[in-house]
């Protein structure tokens, strides 16, 4: 799958965390009324994770892992900026 969207926290903006690392607050990529959760994305991804408040336009590719309502689990291939 393929997603272009904006950043945000997933835990703190939305209540959920990554499934593979619930101590992570993660990043979550919201696009229409869908919120994609990236897994790992701390760690993989950290100069998005910390500007992940900032509404960074970015394309996530990825697996999905989980889906739940409007929410997604991916594990990402990649996180790109693209503005």
């Amino acid at each position: 799958m393929a997603v272009s969207g904006k950043t945000a926290c997933a835990g703190c903006a939305y209540g959920i965390r990554p499934i593979t690392d619930a101590d992570s607050l993660g990043i979550a990529v919201v696009a229409g009324d869908k919120v994609y959760v990236v897994e790992g994305g701390e760690k993989r991804y950290p100069d998005l994770f910390k500007a992940r408040f900032d509404s960074t336009v970015v394309e996530l590719k990825g697996t999905v892992k989980k889906s739940d309502g409007k929410f997604v689990w991916v594990e990402p291939t990649s996180l790109t900026r693209t503005k």
